[in-house]
């Protein structure tokens, strides 16, 4: 650690000699030279990952050390369904561990591509706008039809995909059972209810 006033350096001669001498430890060339330049090779790219990755982890490490130190505003974004159906138990299970944390939960469209910038994190339904954000996939959930049981009373059982021409469908604004039916080869249904969200459609299926 350099005093007040002074500054620590590293000549370009330690540097060579610290890689070459890296190089001779590991039997790999870590970095290509040419015209006074310095690459990494491909053995080195790897290496570089791994490092890097190892620094992370000690970081993450640190900083588990004094969760309470940590403070701050988060915004959360989310689809209503998502916020109910998950998202809320893990927004609480976050703050459990992080509470010097202010959480500001809000809501958004499911499909709706625009993500405000003052969000932090996104859980998105179907894939938004990048706008230089980190955009990954979380899970491509298989869809399958539902209903009360007891809306199959008395009824033939359902085996095949156009069995359910027989009953009324209810769409919730985002998936749609075109699509559904369209892949199990069958046509789609004349009889339908629409509803403006899942949460409402959802609880209409469970009322059967």
């Amino acid at each position: 650690m350099s005093r007040a006033g002074e500054q620590l350096g590293v000549t370009h001669g330690a540097i060579s000699h610290q890689i070459r001498a890296l190089e001779e430890q590991l039997g790999v060339q870590l970095f290509s030279r040419a015209h006074n330049k310095l690459s990494l090779t491909p053995a080195g790219v790897r290496l570089y990952q791994a490092v890097n990755a190892g620094f992370n982890t000690i970081a993450d490490g640190d900083r588990s050390l004094n969760l309470q130190e940590l403070s701050g505003r988060l915004v959360i974004a989310c689809s209503q369904t998502i916020a109910s159906v998950w998202a809320t138990q893990a927004i609480c299970s976050f703050y459990e561990k992080y509470p010097s944390i202010d959480i500001e939960v809000r809501e958004i469209k499911p499909l709706q591509k625009n993500i405000p910038l003052d969000v932090d994190f996104a859980i998105c339904y179907g894939e938004p706008d990048s706008h230089c954000r980190e955009v990954s996939e979380v899970a491509a959930p298989l869809l399958h039809p539902v209903c009360n049981p007891t809306l199959l009373k008395h009824r033939k059982p359902l085996r095949k995909a156009k069995d359910l021409l027989a009953f009324t469908l209810i769409h919730d604004g985002a998936v749609q059972w075109s699509r559904w039916f369209e892949h199990n080869g069958a046509p789609g249904a004349a009889k339908n209810i629409y509803f403006p969200n899942t949460n409402q459609a959802l609880m209409a299926a469970r009322l059967g």
